[in-house]
């Protein structure tokens, strides 16, 4: 089985989409929750859902939970949570012995069977991440390898042994932002351990030359497709990739031929989108509006 791990704590409109949708896309949906969002029954039994409680695997976050220096403008439980999540997708791969999965934001709506397209465009890649036009990388949709995580998870624990509170502290009296699990992506992707800021000199080079990046554009099914870092921007780091913006400066997608494409400005060509990334306020309107209210065009 190759799942789409959802770990959300609590109930929103949003979450419900996202897992309904998912599921109608023909994937397999693992929601990792707390007792009391298991207890409150927002999401109608299905045979390709499986709701766990996500305490349950957290045995390998404790030390994580010590380590964790909070460095961000964020609440401490937010980024904390971000973090061990990937702690919790992991053991829960390792305890039913799950080699490869998808891991999903609850902001996230999946268009495909995201199984079928990583055997026919990923499965030589032990992990996709997404990449934004700020030459960052993020996991809100991501597809890994049970042994690709571990390593990831195991860089965490290091990366605040290497890296002291006073040191990482110190670093960000500068900076701009805070210290996130999309952070210690960055790091993770450049196998590089000693923090020195948010951004790593020539670490830009690294992202937009990466090749396990679903945000680029993949051939599948004799068309042009990709995975959307956030509806909100039509820029990408790569140069031959931008979107066209409808009124609200967000990607200008239309329901075109039964799926949903934008127009890639550089090339003329309408890209595919298997996912939408609804980051920031309004979730569940826009995504709503994006499900229900597109128009078709030819």
């Amino acid at each position: 089985m190759f799942p789409v791990l959802i770990v959300h704590f609590g109930t929103v409109p949003h979450l419900q989409l996202c897992i309904t949708n998912a599921l109608d896309s023909g994937n397999n949906v693992v929601w990792l929750t707390d007792q009391g969002s298991i207890d409150d029954k927002i999401i109608n039994k299905h045979e390709r859902l499986t709701i766990v409680n996500a305490y349950d695997y957290m045995g390998s976050s404790g030390l994580m939970q010590k380590k964790y220096v909070h460095c961000s403008p964020n609440s401490y439980n937010y980024e904390l949570i971000c973090i061990l999540r990937w702690f919790v997708c992991h053991e829960y791969m390792k305890a039913h012995n799950i080699k490869r999965a998808c891991a999903c934001d609850s902001d996230v709506l999946i268009f495909d069977n995201i199984g079928n397209i990583d055997s026919a465009c990923f499965s030589d890649q032990d992990f996709m991440l997404v990449s934004s036009n700020t030459n960052n990388v993020s996991g809100h949709t991501s597809i890994w390898n049970i042994d690709k995580l571990g390593e990831f998870v195991n860089y965490c624990k290091q990366f605040y042994d290497t890296n002291s509170r006073e040191h990482i502290i110190n670093t960000m009296t500068n900076e701009k932002g805070g210290i996130c699990d999309m952070t210690l992506l960055y790091y993770f992707l450049q196998n590089h351990s000693v923090f020195v800021g948010l951004r790593i000199p020539g670490g830009d080079t690294v992202v937009k030359k990466m090749v396990n990046d679903l945000s680029v554009v993949w051939t599948f099914n004799n068309e042009s497709i990709t995975f959307d870092h956030t509806i909100n921007s039509t820029e990408h780091c790569r140069s031959e990739i931008q979107y066209e913006k409808d009124e609200n400066n967000s990607k200008h997608v239309i329901n075109k031929k039964g799926g949903l494409y934008c127009r890639n400005i550089k090339t003329g060509e309408y890209v595919r989108f298997m996912t939408l990334h609804f980051q920031g306020g309004y979730k569940s309107s826009r995504m709503d509006r994006c499900l229900g209210v597109l128009p078709l065009e030819e």
